[in-house]
């Protein structure tokens, strides 16, 4: 209950029910999808691992962050 998981996988969602906070991809399954507590914009392979990564920034370690003009444009 610790820990972040990105995953898309068939038998993902089983993690995803063990973990803080689940995220998966747009693409991902529908089953797996019902188990996020985020579902990226960007498809697997499309720079999802990116937007991730900046949600859990702005989500966990510093709100400040999505005051940053251009800081979605990273994505």
């Amino acid at each position: 209950k610790k820990s972040i998981f990105m995953g898309d996988g068939i038998f993902d969602h089983v993690i995803m029910k063990k973990v803080k906070y689940a995220i998966t991809v747009k693409d991902a399954l529908s089953h797996v999808k019902k188990q996020a507590n985020y579902v990226t914009h960007c498809s697997g392979s499309n720079r999802a691992v990116a937007e991730a990564c900046i949600h859990i920034l702005k989500k966990f370690y510093n709100k400040s962050l999505a005051k940053l003009k251009n800081f979605n444009s990273l994505i």
